[in-house]
């Protein structure tokens, strides 16, 4: 599932997302380079959101501004549980990494068609 290849690329560098601010006001290179990489991630999240919809996978408006805000929270979601559990004080393991990915995938769940 595609939501779990995620986290788990987090999880794989979840050392970056712990000091992400510290590393980006230290090196202007890295930080740059850090917002054109997000930036792609980002569109092509929006693309992928977009073709779901045109391909019947998800019922999300394209005119109202409703996929631009489902974007934008799974992207926070994705970017930030990890970091927000740890803060937290827990561990971060497989059960921390699925609740991250049920609470996606509840995000998405709205815009599931049913059958």
């Amino acid at each position: 599932m595609l939501v779990h290849e995620n986290f788990q690329l987090m999880w794989d560098y979840r050392f970056i997302y712990r000091e992400i601010i510290a590393l980006l006001r230290q090196d202007e290179v890295l930080h740059q380079r850090y917002l054109t990489v997000r930036q792609r991630g980002y569109e092509g999240f929006h693309e992928l959101i977009r073709a779901f919809t045109e391909a019947g996978v998800l019922i999300v408006s394209q005119e109202d501004g409703s996929a631009t805000r489902l974007v934008d929270l799974c992207w926070l979601i994705s970017e930030f549980w990890l970091p927000a559990v740890e803060v937290r004080g827990i561990d971060i393991n497989q059960d921390q990494m699925q609740q991250g990915v049920a609470l996606m995938m509840q995000v998405l769940e709205p815009y599931i068609p049913k059958t």
